[in-house]
Parts: C-alpha cells; structure tokens; sequence
C-alpha cells in the first residue's frame, strides 16, 4: 500500500474516532430512542483497498450468495444475465467470464456446458424446451451445471427446484411430444426367426387381461441385450424386446414374463410423486406377481 493511502486510512479512523466521542455524548434523540447507532462507511484513495478491508468485503459477499441458505436469482435480463450472476455468486473473487447460451432442438431435456483452456467464453447448450422455463428455473439450472464445471457439491435445494420443475405434469407431456416428433426408434418387425411377438401379445392378453389391453406397437431390438430386455418406450407407444429371447434355447416362460411386464407398463402408466417418477407403482407390483411362475421366470433371466 502506498504512503498516501495509508495517510488517508489515518485520516479516516481519526475521523471515525471523533464521530464515535461525538455520539457517546448525550442528547435529546439518544435520551428519547437510546444510544444513537455508529455507521462507519470507509473510502480508501489508491489502486487497491487494504487486504484487511477486501477480505471482510469477500467474506460478505459470500455470506450472501446463499451458501447456507440457497435463494434462486431475479434478474430478468435473459439467461445470459442469469448464469454470469450465478458465477458471480459461485466464484466471487474470479473475474466473470462471457457466456454463449444456445437454445438446441434436443430430443430430450439435455444441457451441456464448457469452457474451452485458454478461453474466456463459457459455451452453454440448452434444450429448446427450456427457453420458456421460468427465471429461477433457469437460475437452478444455472447452478447445477457451474457447479459440475467447477466440480463443487450442488446444493440440495438448487436440485429439488429443478426437479420439482422438470417433474411437473406440463414439462412430462412436453418432453413426450418433443420425443415423439424428433426422436429415432430403432425397431426390427415382430415376427421374429423363433418368436412372434404379435402372437404372444395376443395369447397373454386373453389369459391375463382378458383381451382387453390395448396393443401398442410391437418389435425386436436390433441387438441381442442382457442389460435391458425389454422396456415400453411411450414416446413411439411400442414395446421393444431384447432379441436375446428370440432363439430356439431362450426359456419360453422367461420371453412370457417380460412381454407380461412390459403390457403393465402400458395398463399402469408411470405417476409422477414430487421429484419422482414412479415407474412401478403398488398396483403394478401387485399384477406383476399374479404371473404364473413369477419366481421361478426372475431365476432363468438371471441365468441367460
């Protein structure tokens, strides 16, 4: 710190010492309402302030960027304004870098985000579903991927807004619809080299539903999975099975109970709980156990 501005901190603490005397005197005001409140305001002359003053100036600033109390950001000044306040509030002391925000015709909620070595431009990827979202949606989201980019923990309650978002019955139909019109589904026909699945429907539906299940499309996967053998897509309306089953040494009673499973995803839709999707609520779970070899169908999928 310079001479001058060490003299002007002299100057500035005498003058605060002298307004603090002046106070501690009694007068009507104080002997009406009490001892008058001492407000010191500080201006220091120079480049720099004192490191003394600028780490009691960080530390306030990051007492309120909300790190115990999590509150979302108000600016309405677009996402642009949204994120670099987010940073400010995440990173005080580093200086707040541009951002390049683009909203993309993604088939799905999907957000990407980085930033280039050498670069100054954090280049943020959004979903085009997401260019209506509220502001304190978009603050969370914010927060959510400046926090993976700089590998900090994401605050629970960040997340929760987020999801509570996402989750809603609105945000569901239109992410359905956006899959529906942009999504690929990839589907061999259902009559397959062992198995059709357009027969197996009907057979199953007549002994557990009483033909009155409604039938989606129908179709093998294209490649022979362990990992996933089966799932009702409702997007597209159509249940893929793995091809693994259509062999003449897959169990018959194993492809039956998967097929089954995947008909009560389309009797038993998925019910959105607060930031959850239940896929397999207690009404399914139950029918699910109503097939016959239930049991002994689980132990031959855990030995294909």
């Amino acid at each position: 710190m310079g001479a001058a501005a060490i003299a002007s901190l002299e100057v500035l603490r005498e003058e605060a010492d002298r307004l603090a005397a002046d106070a501690r005197r009694p007068t009507a005001a104080s002997s009406r309402m009490g001892e008058p409140r001492l407000t010191m305001a500080f201006r220091v002359r120079g480049n720099r302030r004192p490191s003394w003053l600028r780490g009691r100036l960080a530390r306030k600033r990051h007492s309120g960027s909300g790190a115990g109390q999590e509150t979302p950001s108000t600016s309405q000044d677009g996402p642009e304004a949204i994120f670099r306040e987010r940073f400010r509030r995440l990173k005080p002391r580093t200086e707040t870098p541009m951002f390049e925000i683009r909203f993309r015709p993604y088939a799905s909620l999907r957000s990407t985000i980085k930033m280039q070595p050498g670069s100054r431009t954090i280049e943020v990827s959004l979903s085009d579903i997401l260019r209506d979202a509220p502001p304190d949606v978009l603050d969370s989201l914010a927060a959510i991927l400046l926090s993976k980019l700089y590998r900090q923990q994401i605050p629970k309650r960040t997340r929760r807004r987020y999801e509570l978002w996402t989750h809603s019955q609105a945000v569901q139909d239109r992410m359905l619809a956006v899959r529906r019109e942009r999504g690929r589904k990839n589907v061999l026909p259902p009559a397959g080299t062992v198995h059709d699945l357009d027969a197996l429907f009907d057979r199953l539906n007549r002994r557990h539903f009483a033909g009155s299940l409604r039938k989606p499309g129908l179709g093998w996967s294209p490649k022979a999975s362990r990992r996933r053998l089966g799932h009702y897509d409702p997007a597209h309306d159509v249940i893929v099975i793995s091809r693994i089953f259509d062999r003449a040494r897959a169990p018959e009673l194993a492809l039956e109970y998967v097929l089954f499973h995947e008909m009560l995803h389309v009797k038993h839709p998925a019910e959105l709980r607060g930031t959850r999707r239940c896929v397999h609520t207690p009404e399914f779970q139950a029918e699910e156990r109503t097939f016959p070899g239930y049991e002994h169908a689980k132990e031959l999928i855990r030995s294909l």
